[in-house]
């Protein structure tokens, strides 16, 4: 057996496999032997078929499964011995497209194999500098989400007339200019915030109304959109433009949340009984926003860094290599068209790839099972704190923490979480970082 490699270019090679007798005979005659006690054909006791008659019906197949087995062992092989930094895997040789194996007379075999190699390339932090979005928590934002919480557990009532934070049903009917009914025209009943409608002609048409009340409104006047228009009408986006402006609607329910009251009741069912008065209450909100913000304000960062690294770095990959192995590797069939409209995504992601794991490798970032377990119990710690602080004992807690991280997307799920950790603290240590105070409203506006 001989793996040869002839290289490409810088980034592509094409490994040669030669394969002689010796080196696939055994594994045939063995896997023919263990095939022979399995089969069993009329005239022959269970295991006791000539090998001539073996070797004669299923001699080929054993043959191909075999040689293709060894050569993917020797391929792997030779790229682990070699340490070969490769994109993708090992695939058949554009070189062998057009080749055809006798395998009734071919004794010695060659196979080609096309391989990709990762790019070599060094990163230098020097004079990166990032801005880094910072949001002062007020009392007004707090006294916002304190009171969209109190909504959230309150109750639902159905008065008399609709205001401005009721939701409204309503029959909308086409009409006519002279204000008759369109025969056959659009009829849907369909819901209207009137807290989130933004339009005030479309909002004033419906403060004051009661059930049944009916009066004419334009559509567009409680939609955002032609499409927002379209999904309440029932019709299709293309319609919007051919309607009349001129509906009829009737009132069919008038619905409104009212917010719970601030109290230790309340308190308990947001956050359990660690928190009993309204200064806690809002203590706890500021605490949680601010860790919400921190979170979305580090992920701002890391697309920043991303970005500006993959762009400093420019790293040339195997293109083409590329476009084969993303077709071959799909779990469902992609067509070349597909293929090209997703590629520059593929390629943006594969080229961070590479750039975090040299990131992870040259700086001995790593997350043991230990750091896994706590963040985990940590998580979980946290979610049953919301059940009015249950508590798991301890050997169903260590039982539920083994269970989640023997599941391998679950605990892909909790060391990635971790890497990320990690990883931005060492952004933090390495890059110029200029906090810039925003007001909530404009923490997630886009530079």
């Amino acid at each position: 057996m001989n793996v040869i490699q002839e290289q490409i270019d810088d980034l592509n090679a094409v490994l040669t496999v030669t394969l002689d007798p010796e080196d696939y005979q055994e594994k045939v005659k063995k896997s023919l032997k263990d095939y022979s006690k399995k089969v069993s054909l009329p005239g022959f006791r269970a295991g006791m078929v000539p090998m001539s008659l073996i070797q004669k019906m299923h001699g080929k197949a054993v043959l191909v499964d075999e040689v293709n087995k060894l050569l993917q062992e020797k391929v792997d092989g030779y790229i682990k011995e070699n340490k070969l930094e490769l994109i993708g895997n090992a695939l058949p040789s554009v070189q062998d497209k057009n080749k055809r194996v006798d395998w009734d007379n071919d004794k010695t075999f060659e196979f080609k194999f096309d391989i990709a190699f990762a790019p070599k390339f060094t990163l230098d932090f020097s004079g990166e500098e990032f801005n880094i979005k910072k949001v002062m928590v007020d009392d007004a934002t707090i006294e916002t989400y304190a009171n969209n919480i109190a909504k959230r557990y309150g109750k639902l009532e159905y008065p008399e007339y609709a205001d401005e934070e009721c939701l409204v049903y309503a029959d909308f009917v086409e009409l006519a200019e002279d204000g008759s009914i369109v025969a056959g025209g659009i009829f849907k009943n369909s819901p209207v915030s009137l807290e989130r409608l933004t339009n005030q002609n479309g909002k004033d048409a419906f403060v004051g109304k009661k059930l049944d009340e009916t009066f004419e409104i334009n559509p567009a006047d409680v939609s955002t959109n032609a499409s927002d228009l379209a999904a309440m009408l029932g019709i299709e986006t293309s319609q919007v433009d051919s309607i009349s402006k001129k509906f009829q609607a009737k009132i069919t329910a008038i619905s409104k949340m009212v917010a719970a009251e601030y109290n230790e009741q309340l308190f308990e069912k947001v956050y359990g009984s660690q928190v009993t008065t309204l200064e806690e209450f809002k203590n706890k909100i500021r605490e949680e926003l601010s860790q919400m913000f921190e979170a979305d304000s580090n992920r701002m960062l890391k697309n920043d860094i991303q970005k500006r690294l993959i762009e400093k770095t420019n790293l040339t990959l195997p293109t083409e290599f590329l476009k084969r192995w993303i077709m071959a590797v799909n779990e469902k069939p992609l067509t070349l068209e597909q293929l090209e409209a997703d590629f520059d995504r593929y390629v943006a992601g594969l080229r961070w790839q590479l750039i975090e794991n040299k990131l992870i490798l040259e700086n001995a970032i790593n997350v043991t099972p230990e750091e896994a377990k706590d963040h985990l119990k940590e998580i979980l710690g946290k979610q049953f704190a919301g059940f009015n602080n249950f508590e798991m004992e301890d050997e169903k807690m260590e039982a539920t923490l083994s269970n989640i991280l023997q599941n391998p997307e679950q605990a892909q799920n909790i060391y990635q979480q971790l890497y990320d950790n990690k990883l931005m603290e060492f952004y933090k240590s390495k890059f110029n970082l200029k906090e810039v105070n925003v007001p909530e409203k404009d923490f997630y506006q886009t530079n």
